[in-house]
C-alpha cells in the first residue's frame, strides 16, 4: 500500500487536524524564509485563504508552485504569482491523484459513481448540500438512496473529502472542491 492511504488509515487512531492558523502561516513563512522567497502577511493570508483546510500537504504544494512561477518569470511573490499558482496545482492531477483513486479503489464501482454525485452537489455551493439535495441527486441512480447516504457519507467524512457543518455536507478542503470543479466531479 502506499503511504497516503496507510496516513490516511491511522486516522482511524489518531485525529492529526489540520494547522491552526497561526501554525499554518509559520509554516509558510519558514518555507519562504528557506527559499529566500518573502511572503508578506497579505499574501500569506490570501494563501491560508485559498487553501482552507490547512494541512500541510496542500500548504506546500501550493507554496512551491508559488516558488516555481516566480523563479521561472524572476520576481518577486505578488497577488498575480499566487493566482497563476493555484491555477497550475489545481490543473496538476498528480497533486490530487489520491482523491480520485481512493474512491474508484475503495468503493466499489457503484459506490464511486454514487459518491461522484454527492461529492459533484456538494461541489457546486462553497457552503455544500443539504442531505435532503443529496437524496434527490441520488434517488435516480440507487433505489435506496436514504441508506445509500447513510452508507458513504460517513466514509466520505471520515476520508476527508467532506465534514458536516450546520445542516449541510461541504469539502474540508477548498483545494479538492475546486479540483473538482474543474475536473466536472469526474474521476
Amino acid at each position: 500500500e502506499k503511504m497516503g492511504d496507510t496516513i490516511n488509515d491511522l486516522h482511524q487512531y489518531f485525529d492529526f487536524g489540520e494547522f491552526d492558523r497561526a501554525t499554518a502561516a509559520a509554516y509558510l513563512h519558514a518555507l519562504a524564509a528557506g527559499h529566500e522567497l518573502p511572503l508578506g502577511p497579505t499574501l500569506v493570508e490570501e494563501m491560508l485563504n485559498r487553501v482552507g483546510w490547512l494541512i500541510p500537504f496542500h500548504l506546500a504544494k501550493y507554496f512551491e508552485r508559488v516558488r516555481v512561477i516566480c523563479n521561472r518569470e524572476r520576481r518577486g511573490a505578488d497577488h498575480v504569482a499566487l493566482e497563476n499558482a493555484w491555477a497550475t496545482m489545481l490543473e496538476d492531477h498528480g497533486v490530487f491523484r489520491w482523491w480520485d483513486e481512493r474512491l474508484s479503489r475503495l468503493y466499489g464501482r457503484d459506490g464511486e459513481r454514487h459518491s461522484q454525485l454527492i461529492l459533484a452537489a456538494c461541489a457546486r455551493n462553497p457552503n455544500g448540500a443539504r442531505r435532503g439535495d443529496l437524496k434527490r441527486i441520488l434517488a435516480p441512480a440507487c433505489q435506496e438512496p436514504d441508506g445509500r447516504l447513510r452508507e458513504l457519507l460517513p466514509i466520505l467524512c471520515t476520508d476527508g473529502y467532506l465534514v458536516f457543518v450546520g445542516d449541510r455536507y461541504r469539502f474540508r478542503s477548498n483545494a479538492v472542491r475546486e479540483y473538482w470543479l474543474r475536473r466536472g466531479g469526474k474521476s
